[in-house]
């Protein structure tokens, strides 16, 4: 078939335009995600290139399919240790700078990581320990407390995790574990008022293991 007509006024590529745009990173650091600048504009560049574009075409001629709920684990259980805990660490964080995420939904990828010390993650596992506490979900709570501790916390919060820990032990009837929380509680708390609270609670966790004779 003769070529009998040329175009000349299509638009041009829609690439590079993402990385330039000023809402965007105006909207990162009004919502608290700011953090995330840097590797958004590092993914907005790669995404906004002609080759990405070209990737996306091949992508829609091919969705990938899971033909058994096994493979979705053997693709998981095949990624090495540091690369899964890199991505639960930044699916947490990615849920936990949104306003309407779920506090349980950030606490779940948080457990599936190795403790770093950062604050924001204690204060995420103690949301939904608390969380779970109101609905008398202890079991939870307990594993958001214990993981809490790991990070762990600052020194200064540390007596008052231990304490409710303690405390969520006792509610679900394991006084044993809510005395040995207590007792660590009662250490780490320096404030004399705190620790008479703290001295309480452990000698009815030991009253209730038949141990009367470890109270404080």
């Amino acid at each position: 078939m003769s070529v009998t007509h040329e175009v000349f006024n299509q638009v041009p590529p829609l690439t590079g335009h993402i990385s330039t745009f000023p809402a965007l990173w105006e909207g990162l650091r009004r919502e608290g995600a700011g953090w995330a600048e840097r590797e958004v504009r590092d993914l907005s560049r790669l995404a906004n290139g002609a080759e990405a574009q070209d990737w996306s075409v091949v992508a829609n001629a091919h969705p990938p399919e899971f033909t058994h709920p096994v493979i979705r684990a053997a693709i998981y259980d095949d990624l090495p240790a540091s690369e899964r805990d890199r991505g639960h660490r930044h699916a947490a964080r990615l849920l936990a700078a949104l306003p309407t995420a779920d506090v349980e939904d950030v606490a779940a990828h948080l457990l599936l990581t190795r403790p770093r010390g950062e604050g924001w993650a204690v204060d995420r596992l103690l949301e939904a320990a608390e969380r779970a506490r109101g609905m008398r979900a202890t079991d939870a709570a307990c594993r958001y407390l214990r993981r809490a501790l790991e990070e762990p916390p600052a020194p200064e919060r540390v007596a008052g995790v231990l304490a409710a820990l303690g405390d969520t032990e006792s509610r679900r009837g394991n006084p044993e574990a809510a005395a040995v929380a207590f007792r660590a509680a009662l250490d780490a708390q320096a404030d004399p008022l705190k620790r008479g609270e703290v001295a309480v609670e452990l000698s009815l966790a030991l009253i209730r293991c038949s141990r009367i004779a470890e109270a404080p």
